[in-house]
């Protein structure tokens, strides 16, 4: 499968396919604690680290559907890297990739309460519906991450309860949006 990732434009911000060029920018966020506390806590040391991680991302992605991924997004005026962006399938608890699909964001620290997440968020959950016309979209968020959740609340997703059904079988705040609720304009 030939797959270029997820890429797209919103107002402020611009997703790209990823290069190991971006390793340097991608370790402010893989390498702060403050910000992988919520995605794992696996927190990046080294330069070679991040490589590898981004590595790790561009293998991923081809086992995608076509257009979906994990991508680095930029912002526009400046071309600073400030986050990633996903649509991508969720890793059931054996690691095997379920139906359903997740969007989510995560943030350079610095980046944090300007809008961006909301914005490349309302992007994703778009490309969900217009682009894959998917019935539903996720978002599983951590426990702790009010911030997130209050993203996810703003997308319009509903929160529908705690989960074990994914990633490691950590309990994991699950938020949905289903088309109905994204065709009445409840996003």
């Amino acid at each position: 499968m030939n797959n270029d990732g997820l890429v797209f434009e919103t107002t402020r911000l611009i997703a790209r396919q990823w290069s190991l060029d971006f390793a340097e920018e991608s370790l402010e966020i893989y390498g702060d604690p403050d910000v992988t506390r919520y995605i794992g806590g696996v927190t990046l040391k080294s330069i070679d680290e991040m490589k590898s991680r981004i590595e790790e991302y561009v293998e991923r992605i081809e086992k995608f559907p076509d257009g979906m991924g994990i991508s680095p997004v930029f912002l526009k005026s400046t071309g600073s890297l400030i986050g990633t962006a996903m649509l991508k399938p969720i890793p059931l608890t054996s690691g095997e990739l379920s139906s359903d699909i997740e969007i989510g964001w995560h943030l350079n620290k610095r980046q944090w309460g300007r809008g961006y997440a909301t914005e490349y968020g309302k992007k994703l959950i778009e490309l969900g519906f217009e682009t894959f016309n998917l019935e539903q979209v996720h978002a599983l968020v951590d426990l702790k991450n009010d911030k997130s959740k209050k993203v996810a609340i703003r997308l319009g997703m509903d929160h529908i309860g705690q989960t074990t059904d994914y990633y490691e079988g950590t309990p994991i705040d699950h938020f949905l949006l289903t088309r109905e609720n994204y065709e009445k304009g409840l996003h």
